[in-house]
């Protein structure tokens, strides 16, 4: 019987992310769950690499287009001899960015109903004031050492980006939200774009910063999820 074989990314797991949120989380899932509990664990993780994926894309998106536009205003391909430029990436930007940011906070939902099957739940992580987040953390019933070291891990996550990368989620998805609009000034005769930020960061080093602390995070808090749990199923 014939059968067709496609690509599905232009990335492999050359890609840190890939590499160990794929197959670093998988080899930890098949110590852990036998069996039937395999296939219940991949149900519950599965969302949250297709959603990281997409935020990657996003991110990767967003970070072509100022790229490529730059390289035009370099060449002056998109500048006419009036000084006004002829190419607008501003809605290309704001849906990536937007998607970027989305797909992040949908794939932390995920990890959070992955926690609930892994026995330790770390919803509170998501809880707006930090007295709750403490009161929450402090219910937690300490059947293992790891326990104690997975509320520091949210604690710290929390107090670097966390908090700051839901908010502007929020912002996007409910308001209220300036739309991010690419301006330009005329120096040696050639027009530079003054590409908007996130907050004080730029965007490029902005989405890869948050990028990088987003899978860190998800990986940190799935290898104490394994670790708390493992002795249970032993």
């Amino acid at each position: 019987m014939a059968f067709h074989i496609s690509k599905i990314a232009d990335f492999g797991t050359s890609e840190p992310w890939v590499a160990r949120l794929w197959f670093g989380m998988l080899k930890f899932r098949d110590l852990v769950y036998p069996g039937n509990d395999r296939l219940a664990f991949d149900e519950k993780y599965g969302p949250v690499i297709d959603n990281l994926h997409e935020c990657y894309r996003a991110m990767l998106l967003l970070h072509k287009t100022i790229a490529e536009h730059e390289a035009k205003l370099v060449s002056q391909e998109i500048q006419n001899p009036h000084f006004i430029t002829t190419e607008n990436i501003d809605i290309t930007t704001n849906e990536a960015l937007t998607s970027f940011f989305i797909k992040g906070d949908i794939a932390i939902k995920h990890l959070v109903r992955l926690s609930k099957f892994m026995g330790c739940n770390i919803s509170f992580v998501r809880d707006k004031e930090d007295a709750d987040f403490e009161w929450q953390a402090s219910r937690i019933p300490i059947q293992s050492p790891f326990v104690k070291q997975l509320v520091e891990l949210l604690r710290k996550h929390r107090a670097v980006w966390f908090l700051r990368f839901r908010d502007y989620r929020d912002e996007i998805e409910h308001g209220p939200y300036k739309k991010l609009t690419v301006k330009y000034v005329i120096e040696s005769d050639k027009a530079r774009p003054q590409f908007p930020l996130i907050g004080d960061m730029g965007l490029v080093d902005g989405t890869q910063k948050l990028w990088q602390l987003l899978f860190a995070f998800v990986e940190d808090v799935l290898i104490l999820l394994f670790r708390i749990e493992l002795p249970r199923r032993s």
